[in-house]
């Protein structure tokens, strides 16, 4: 049996009575920017700014996976210091909020690059696919005229390239993860994705219009 009693829903089956708190969805504020990590990458998402105040809430990872599987369309995101909110015209979600800080992001963020592309995202994948069938880790190598895609598994030696010009005058690396960049490709909706680095064992970062990725590199023995 359930019943509404001041700010509660009280859930009642047989012996056992569960009381939980109502909040008015209306109520809470709203915000623009998600932001996630699992420390050897950063990805930050961009909404419409819908408030000019600046807050900062954290969300289970359970509670994601949850909300992920429920809405597939326009959501309403609302909260307050202890929980948060998401409804649509069929369901509404509550979830509690980790208490505590999160780290610092914008500080990771470059904000000067040495080197910043424009690049197929298409070709990025295929060419990526092309030498990880075994390890995931591979080198990308930029030069003035290719990328060079190699894999850094001794036992598996593999290599293929694409041909694009490049405004560099000396070849550049970065080794990485290959399945951080086929993640963040997977979820980009244009062709074209933006790279940008400036050292080979300083985090770099992709972009796709309102999403960005930066992820921290494999530093290879010389």
């Amino acid at each position: 049996m359930f019943e509404v009693l001041e700010n509660n829903l009280n859930i009642k089956q047989n012996k056992s009575n569960f009381k939980l708190p109502i909040y008015d969805a209306s109520e809470y504020p709203q915000f623009p920017i998600f932001v996630s990590t699992d420390t050897r990458r950063l990805a930050i998402s961009t909404l419409e700014n819908l408030s000019n105040k600046k807050t900062q809430i954290i969300i289970p990872k359970k509670a994601i996976i949850e909300i992920q599987k429920i809405f597939y369309d326009n959501v309403i995101i609302n909260y307050d210091q202890n929980n948060l909110v998401l409804s649509n015209n069929n369901i509404k979600f509550f979830t509690k909020l980790i208490n505590g800080s999160f780290p610092d992001y914008e500080k990771i963020i470059p904000s000067n690059l040495k080197y910043n592309f424009q690049l197929s995202k298409s070709s990025f994948i295929e060419s990526i696919k092309l030498i990880t069938s075994l390890k995931p880790n591979i080198k990308i190598t930029f030069s003035t005229n290719n990328i060079l895609f190699e894999s850094v598994d001794e036992d598996n030696e593999a290599k293929t390239q694409i041909d694009v010009q490049l405004n560099i005058e000396n070849n550049f690396y970065i080794a990485v993860n290959s399945k951080y960049i086929l993640d963040f490709l997977s979820t980009s909706s244009n062709e074209n994705i933006k790279i940008g680095f400036n050292e080979s064992n300083l985090p770099f970062y992709l972009e796709d219009n309102k999403f960005i990725t930066i992820i921290m590199p494999i530093i290879l023995e010389k």
